[in-house]
């Protein structure tokens, strides 16, 4: 997994006869990719094909279909190029076109029973939000029947991956916010999950610091520094959620994205602040609050609920959850049991019955 620039970006795509790229429907268009990407490219020798036929939260039948669309391409590069969605997407395409399966029911089967692979073709991924860290990570979200699975293998690492704030300087700010907001709850979840070593915990410290600096420096004024600082944060988050994966909090996040359609930065964001005590009981996480300009866990608490608050993108979930139990109910348990503490039925209920405003 190689760290590149634009200029070797466009060297990649200007040597290969058949670039594929994954990219979203509505936030990265084809004359922009020629304008920052496409070095003179010449249509007789550098054929580009644009793919973005899938939802932003991609079901397995999305990739069915590209699959089978996309079949017959003999493609030397594929790009992924967009927020978590299209990135993960690449990896998922790059992945299952090594074999001869197209059907979901087959699909479904290696992203339960995953098998390494030595990919064919070169993978690069240009994140253009500072939150999922897909770029930097072996897996992959893929939801079937409304339920979210991770295909996770390490053949998903991407050969090359740029990170540029070029990319994230026309960003909305809600979705500036909310993908900050995935970042940093994916350094706290990688910090205190069950599986965190002296690497990850490092390399979360780094991330959080990153986002605290500068955070507000590019929500407010764009400050182009502020942005790369961001993306890198988001590329640690990514890389200590590889070693870690996540806890409690995503594992609580998917429901609230299918059935209230809260984006997913969001989600993860505003239920950050209910895990945070009770996970920190009997814990030293001294330096992850440190990196917060915070001394406790109720401070940290307060300080990421100003924040949510600050970006506009507060919600009182109480208020909005119609059923706390079939929230609880549809826990994921494979993220769950990554928390640093073991967290039953009734203790997930009770989250949800003491208010956490700060």
């Amino acid at each position: 997994m190689e760290q590149i620039d634009l200029k070797k970006i466009r060297s990649l795509i200007k040597e290969s006869s058949n670039t594929l790229v994954f990219t979203n429907r509505n936030s990265f268009y084809t004359n922009e990719f020629d304008k920052l990407l496409v070095d003179s490219p010449d249509p007789d020798k550098n054929k580009i094909t644009f793919y973005n036929d899938f939802e932003i939260n991609p079901k397995i039948e999305d990739i069915s279909k590209a699959l089978c669309h996309l079949d017959q391409d003999n493609h030397d590069l594929i790009v992924g190029i967009g927020g978590g969605t299209p990135l993960d997407f690449a990896k998922a395409f790059c992945y299952f076109k090594e074999f001869d399966k197209k059907e979901v029911n087959d699909l479904m089967e290696l992203v339960k029973k995953p098998v390494e692979i030595t990919k064919k073709t070169s993978l690069a991924l240009i994140p253009t939000t500072c939150g999922s860290g897909s770029e930097a990570t072996e897996f992959s979200v893929i939801y079937y029947q409304k339920k979210k699975f991770s295909l996770s293998v390490s053949s998903l690492l991407p050969d090359y991956y740029l990170l540029d704030g070029v990319f994230i300087e026309s960003l909305p700010r809600k979705i500036l916010a909310f993908t900050a907001l995935d970042s940093i709850t994916h350094a706290t979840e990688s910090f205190w999950s069950k599986n965190a070593t002296q690497k990850s915990k490092e390399i979360a410290i780094k991330s959080l610091r990153l986002s605290h600096e500068n955070l507000e420096k590019a929500f407010i004024h764009n400050d182009k520094q502020a942005l790369n600082n961001l993306l890198e944060a988001s590329n640690l988050a990514g890389q200590a959620i590889n070693i870690t994966k996540t806890t409690a909090v995503h594992a609580l996040s998917y429901y609230l994205t299918t059935y209230y359609s809260i984006p997913h930065g969001q989600a993860v964001g505003n239920l950050l602040p209910y895990l945070i005590e009770i996970n920190s009981n009997n814990k030293d996480y001294n330096e992850m609050f440190s990196a917060f300009d915070c001394n406790t866990a109720s401070e940290y608490k307060t300080k990421i609920i100003l924040l949510l608050k600050n970006l506009n993108i507060y919600l009182d979930l109480e208020k909005i959850i119609d059923n706390v139990e079939e929230l609880v109910d549809s826990v994921n348990i494979e993220r769950l049991a990554n928390n640093p503490i073991d967290l039953n039925r009734e203790q997930l209920l009770s989250l949800f019955t003491h208010h956490h405003k700060g």
